[in-house]
């Protein structure tokens, strides 16, 4: 039977820390991504919801309107004018004479 030195024993429960530490590292590695899923869920359920209820404020919205034809019967009111004044012209006779004469 083989006896360990107390160096050999140092070593194998420093072996023991490191693979208890890299055991609980994996672990709290898994746990965090479960609780990330479960904040990327609950975000996507209220999403969810959110998109719900404005798909449905939305409908009942527009199912409140009410349409109405109306057809309006009137006179069409047709105002012609037959010759431009121009109360603020500053032209002399003959220019504002080339004026008219151009809008005919």
């Amino acid at each position: 039977m083989q006896i360990l030195t107390d160096a050999q024993k140092l070593m194998a429960k420093m072996a023991l820390v490191v693979l208890l530490a890299i055991g609980l590292f994996a672990s709290g590695w898994v746990v965090k991504g479960w609780a990330d899923d479960s904040e990327a869920r609950r975000i996507e359920q209220a999403i969810a919801k959110t998109r719900e209820i404005s798909n449905n404020v939305a409908a009942s919205a527009i199912a409140g309107i009410t349409v109405t034809n109306t057809t309006i019967q009137g006179k069409v009111i047709e105002h012609v004018r037959t010759e431009t004044i121009y109360t603020e012209c500053k032209h002399s006779p003959e220019t504002y004479q080339l004026i008219k004469d151009a809008f005919k």
